[in-house]
């Protein structure tokens, strides 16, 4: 009995994605494509110089917030930092997406979500680093 189950909700799965295949073909849409970096390496020359919009930042630090894993983190004992991310794993989550090109723009990208104050370290006491340092989001619910 239960192996005629699996069977047929293998057969219902694979009727439902060659439906969406078909769905896909009529209406002909373009294949997804890969976003562009924030920030090339050509345009770094100062963070002062470096022209993002407020609401892309906004928008990466919305989807950061849900992608990169919040956690509780211990320092290091006795101290425990919730809902928070290290700045390390931030950067490798700009570099993997290819929102930026190199760790400096990552770090760049950092300081200036640091400056609006979409993020801010957990003691207020560093810039955005590429280091095991603790962060919190300020994004309105």
């Amino acid at each position: 009995m239960v192996k005629l189950g699996r069977t047929l909700l293998r057969q219902y799965e694979s009727v439902e994605k060659n439906k969406f295949a078909k769905e896909r073909q009529k209406a002909s849409l373009p294949p997804p494509r890969e976003a562009s970096p924030l920030i090339t390496e050509s345009e770094l020359k100062t963070p002062q110089e470096v022209h993002i919009q407020y609401a892309q930042l906004v928008a990466l630090a919305t989807r950061m917030s849900a992608e990169i894993g919040l956690a509780d983190h211990k320092y290091p004992v006795f101290r425990t930092y919730k809902n928070c991310f290290v700045g390390r794993r931030a950067v490798a989550w700009m570099l993997r997406k290819r929102l930026v090109t190199s760790e400096k723009a990552a770090l760049v990208v950092g300081n200036l979500m640091l400056q609006c104050g979409l993020i801010h370290h957990v003691m207020l006491q560093h810039a955005f680093e590429n280091k095991r340092l603790y962060y919190r989001f300020h994004l309105d619910p």
